[in-house]
């Protein structure tokens, strides 16, 4: 055989192999990739959630790694676990307060209580704002800045004792 056509035989032989090759494995990488999300649930009532890509042969290993999570759901692509954590979100500790709303409904805000761009993370209870001291109620009207699970629990067990009471009336 003649030397150039060796080459170039060669040449193309390298080549449809390197082409056929990488998109063999390529399809392969696509095909074993899995999602996880991650869910993460805070005693403030805020869920964070954190999506980690893996390649599904590596699945026992992942099992390992989240087993104090609870498994929520389970398929071919995708693995969900959830964890409650003992503590305040890491929303509520950088811009968290405790206020109250127009109608007297205890919330936690993502900022303070009165400006336009805050918005609500969970509401609580209706206060019988009759019931509070006016201080009370104007550190609520402005907000309370949380940054600790005890100051969150506190604040709540605390304002809880202002809470309407509702009576349910008997009909008959």
């Amino acid at each position: 055989m003649n030397r150039t056509y060796q080459s170039a035989l060669l040449l193309l032989s390298l080549s449809l192999f390197l082409f056929v090759g990488s998109q063999a494995l390529a399809k392969n990488d696509e095909d074993e990739k899995m999602t996880i999300l991650l869910e993460r649930i805070y005693v403030d009532g805020v869920t964070e959630e954190e999506i980690i890509e893996v390649n599904s042969e590596n699945r026992a290993r992942m099992y390992e790694k989240f087993k104090n999570w609870e498994l929520i759901d389970e398929q071919d692509d995708q693995v969900v676990f959830q964890k409650e954590v003992d503590d305040i979100s890491p929303l509520l500790k950088e811009n968290g307060y405790i206020g109250m709303d127009r109608e007297g409904i205890l919330s936690i805000y993502e900022g303070e209580p009165h400006q336009k761009s805050t918005r609500v993370i969970q509401s609580f209870f209706q206060l019988d704002v009759e019931m509070m001291q006016s201080f009370d109620y104007k550190k609520l009207e402005d907000g309370i800045r949380i940054q600790t699970k005890e100051q969150y629990t506190a604040l709540l067990n605390f304002y809880k004792t202002f809470s309407k009471k509702t009576t349910a009336t008997k009909t008959g």
